[in-house]
């Protein structure tokens, strides 16, 4: 009897146990409030959410396929949020949360209660909203969140390299219309690499088209595009959309590199190039000097042409070009132009010598008097044209 007695004592004490432990467990199970701060720190992590945000645009279902890894590639109805625009929102019967004028700040985040500090520069706002409506489930239920841009600051972007004027570029934007998620409303970024070339001037003729660089300077994300693909193919992928704060710079080719004349030709052509650039022309011309030729016809008779022709004495059969390179360096073609129609370059150098001279002696003399005293000089000018005035002594011989 004592035996049964022990027996379920420890059976008691071992149910009694058992009993503590589920009730300990059940309690860990609720959440204090350190652990709601650890979970609410988790969701506020920035990175993590700028991380998110590039899957987002990148594979989200639906999404245009204009729109890859935060960029729009093509004309599309999407708008990208960019430093200076003002965002509201609001979620559907819950007041407390209205917002209705958060800044995008210059390092491109924005601060939206009850979150904190969220990156959202090259978001759209369908892409936010989503991404805004996950985290607000960590406090409703079912929360309907509603995301409008009703400001847009005026879109600045830096160009530097082998243009013709480098700087600041800005451009107006939308400016009275409210855009939201799902809206059909046309909105039609203009500012690409091409148009921001064009109006810093065009590029100058020793760019190098294949190695653009494009860099967001709220993200720090740098694209490499090549605009030679969309001059030969029309690949318009290569004239991205640019967003405020992004800097473009194009590098100039290597030294001494060449440019084939197929390729020069195409460039000068496009809307890429200055309309026009300078050539000069001296001896047995009757206008001799600096001459600008049109970017679309920029041959060596144009050049005569340009010059108000031969005069009597001209030796038409055998003409010089001197063409000097950035680097100072002299090439010299001897062309009959009436077979070589040849392709000029900026800066050319057009000796017409007389039919009494030996075009090789007085184009060299010509040119060793010239070059020799201003060769050291040459990268403090903007064009070997700036070096020649018209009225020098050596316009007619």
């Amino acid at each position: 009897m004592g035996k049964s007695k022990a027996a379920i004592t420890l059976l008691f004490l071992a149910l009694m146990l058992n009993s503590n432990c589920a009730n300990s467990e059940e309690l860990s199970s609720v959440p204090d409030e350190k652990s709601n701060q650890a979970e609410l720190t988790q969701v506020l992590d920035v990175e993590e959410f700028k991380q998110q945000l590039q899957e987002i645009s990148s594979v989200a279902p639906g999404a245009s396929s204009s729109y890859v890894n935060g960029r729009v590639k093509t004309l599309s109805t999407k708008y990208l949020l960019s430093p200076g625009d003002s965002i509201a929102v609001s979620v559907y019967g819950e007041p407390e949360f209205t917002q209705p004028g958060i800044l995008v700040r210059p390092d491109g985040y924005a601060t939206i209660e009850p979150f904190g500090e969220i990156f959202v520069a090259g978001s759209d706002v369908e892409v936010l909203t989503r991404e805004l409506k996950a985290r607000f489930k960590s406090y409703l239920l079912d929360p309907k969140v509603s995301l409008k841009v009703n400001g847009m600051q005026t879109a600045k972007v830096y160009i530097y390299g082998a243009v013709q004027k480098p700087g600041l570029y800005q451009q107006e934007r939308v400016t009275s219309r409210e855009i939201s998620a799902g809206t059909t409303s046309a909105v039609t970024p203009e500012l690409t690499v091409a148009s921001v070339v064009a109006n810093a001037g065009g590029i100058k003729y020793n760019a190098d088209l294949r190695r653009i660089r494009v860099t967001n300077n709220a993200t720090g994300r740098n694209e490499e595009l090549d605009l030679m693909k969309l001059i030969e193919q029309g690949d318009a992928s290569q004239d991205i959309y640019l967003r405020s704060g992004d800097t473009v710079y194009i590098p100039t080719l290597e030294s001494d590199a060449q440019i084939a004349d197929r390729d020069f030709m195409l460039i000068a052509s496009s809307s890429l190039a200055p309309a026009d650039f300078p050539v000069r022309v001296i001896g047995a011309v009757n206008r001799p000097g600096v001459h600008k030729l049109t970017s679309n016809s920029p041959r060596l008779n144009s050049a005569i042409a340009a010059s108000e022709g031969y005069m009597p004495e001209a030796n038409k059969k055998v003409v010089t070009i001197q063409r000097v390179t950035p680097q100072g360096n002299v090439s010299t073609f001897y062309v009959d132009p009436n077979s070589n129609d040849l392709i000029l370059r900026p800066n050319d150098i057009v000796v017409v010598a007389d039919k009494s001279t030996s075009v090789a002696s007085r184009g060299f003399d010509f040119m060793g008097n010239i070059i020799s005293p201003f060769g050291r000089f040459a990268d403090s000018y903007n064009s070997w044209a700036e070096m020649f005035n018209p009225t020098r002594r050596y316009d007619r011989w």
